[in-house]
């Protein structure tokens, strides 16, 4: 076969594909320690904003261990900003670091979700880092 006739079957293939915009790549998380929202907010929507997040406790045995990962808390805020929920919803895989992610989520304090002016309730996800220094 020749190059202009494979480059030919080549656009072929993309236009029977129906020659679809490529998805972009998600983005990276971000700092380790500040809200995720779950779902991007309407036009008259807002999503909860984190005002305060305790540090989460890095377990000395896990420290000395060498243990480490990440663990994402998902948070239900309600209409004062307060978290009334936590739960883990990717864990480090380690019930030590689990359990420091969730008592920490559980002190967070937000500025509540708003809905055409008025505060809602609301979840967000929340991702903690446990790194050695």
């Amino acid at each position: 076969m020749t190059r202009p006739l494979l480059c030919l079957i080549g656009v072929a293939a993309l236009v029977a594909a129906g020659c679809r915009k490529p998805e972009p790549e998600p983005k990276p998380m971000g700092p380790t320690q500040g809200a995720m929202p779950r779902s991007a907010p309407g036009p008259e929507q807002t999503e909860p904003e984190l005002l305060s997040m305790p540090t989460a406790e890095y377990p000395e045995a896990a420290v000395q261990s060498g243990i480490e990962g990440r663990v994402i808390v998902e948070v239900t805020v309600d209409t004062a900003g307060a978290v009334v929920t936590a739960a883990v919803v990717e864990s480090s895989g380690h019930p030590a670091l689990d359990q420091s992610a969730r008592r920490a989520a559980l002190q967070a304090k937000f500025r509540p979700a708003m809905k055409d002016g008025v505060p809602v309730e609301s979840r967000t996800n929340i991702p903690f880092g446990f790194w050695p220094k």
